[in-house]
């Protein structure tokens, strides 16, 4: 059985951090990473708290994001991420690779993932 696609990421006060844009640009070709630099995370209650040190913020994961958090443990490109959140959950394709690409745009705009290539 499938689920519906729904994720959620908690930002400190609900809002995206205002900071530099360096101008990185993802598609479903990219492929990205965690970037542990100054981001300490653990997973409780099944869900990922995480802090940015260097931007003194800090983030919750749902149920959902945090199964691709946990992807992201190695470099891995953003269609495997679509690939695999089209085979859990119900929805249609294009509506999901909208909702993958537009949650993982908001970790990359905190700096808490990264673009390998």
């Amino acid at each position: 059985m499938t689920r519906s696609l729904h994720y959620c990421i908690y930002l400190e006060a609900g809002v995206l951090a205002e900071h530099e844009d360096k101008g990185e640009k993802m598609d479903k070709n990219s492929i990205i990473e965690r970037n542990m630099s100054g981001v300490v995370a653990n997973e409780i209650d099944g869900e990922i708290i995480m802090v940015n040190i260097d931007m003194g913020k800090y983030y919750g994961l749902d149920e959902i994001g945090t199964i691709i958090w946990d992807m992201l443990e190695k470099p891995v490109k953003i269609e495997s991420i679509i690939e695999k959140m089209t085979e859990e959950y119900s929805g249609e394709r294009d509506k999901i690779e909208k909702d993958v690409l537009k949650f993982l745009e908001k970790l990359l705009k905190e700096r808490i993932i990264k673009i390998v290539s």
